[in-house]
């Protein structure tokens, strides 16, 4: 449990090392304070390794502000704070598993196609050969420096440099990931995730009528925000489960419980 690798080197962020770490253990007080009143709470935008969503927050407000295409990139430098790189342990990924933890390919990928969603780790779009290229021009390293655990990370930014080949260069610091305490995700993001996920599960199982599907999709988020008044729970995870046979929206409204 708190070894190097172990739960709280993946939960907390840890950075140090197993001695280190025994001697943290030692005075450890549980609950004092707890962390999610204390950080707050934070959702993932991105479905991948959550060191690499300030980077893509990064790469995709380049995207969106010069519009860039991989073509005109000479050079990407990516720097993480001390300890930031630590699960992005794939520079040259081949598969979707190993794009989750590849800073070089969320940012790469986000430059390409302007969003990150769940079909950006299909295996075949982490393969294109546009994105492969240029991995060998993606530059990425960590400040000098220490970090203890998670939270000296995230308070630290991480920076982003571009190279272009018409001689400019772009530069941004980003402090805080979308749907972080600092930044928390809206409203349409929020359904924006959900629709991407349940058009992905969709895909999978062949779907006839994609607007319909979407419709669906918008509904069922819309009955899920008064799911506190509903306690037919049960009929609304079924309607999920089986979005791709329903002809029609199951409502439902606290009237309905």
């Amino acid at each position: 449990m708190f070894r190097k690798r172990g739960f709280f080197h993946a939960f907390g962020g840890e950075t140090i090392s197993e001695a280190e770490m025994d001697e943290k253990v030692k005075n450890i007080h549980f609950g004092i304070p707890y962390d999610l009143l204390d950080a707050g709470l934070s959702v993932k935008m991105f479905p991948c390794c959550y060191a690499t969503h300030r980077f893509i927050s990064g790469a995709l407000e380049f995207k969106q502000e010069y519009n860039i295409n991989l073509q005109d990139i000479k050079q990407i430098i990516l720097t993480a704070p001390p300890g930031g790189l630590l699960p992005l342990v794939h520079n040259r990924p081949q598969t979707g598993l190993q794009a989750k933890f590849s800073a070089e390919y969320t940012v790469l990928a986000s430059l390409h196609d302007g969003y990150i969603k769940l079909r950006s780790f299909e295996d075949q779009q982490v393969q294109r050969s546009e994105i492969q290229k240029l991995f060998s021009e993606v530059k990425v390293a960590e400040r000098e420096g220490k970090t203890t655990d998670g939270q000296e990370i995230e308070d630290m930014p991480v920076e982003l440099a571009i190279k272009l080949k018409d001689g400019q260069e772009l530069k941004k610091k980003v402090f805080h990931a979308p749907g972080s305490k600092f930044k928390p995700m809206t409203g349409q993001e929020r359904r924006d995730k959900w629709n991407d996920c349940l058009k992905h599960y969709v895909d999978g199982e062949g779907a006839d009528d994609e607007n319909e599907i979407a419709e669906l999709s918008n509904t069922l988020y819309d009955d899920g925000q008064q799911i506190d008044g509903c306690m037919d729970v049960g009929t609304w995870l079924t309607a999920i489960q089986n979005i791709h046979l329903s002809k029609k929206a199951l409502n439902l409204t606290p009237e309905q419980s």
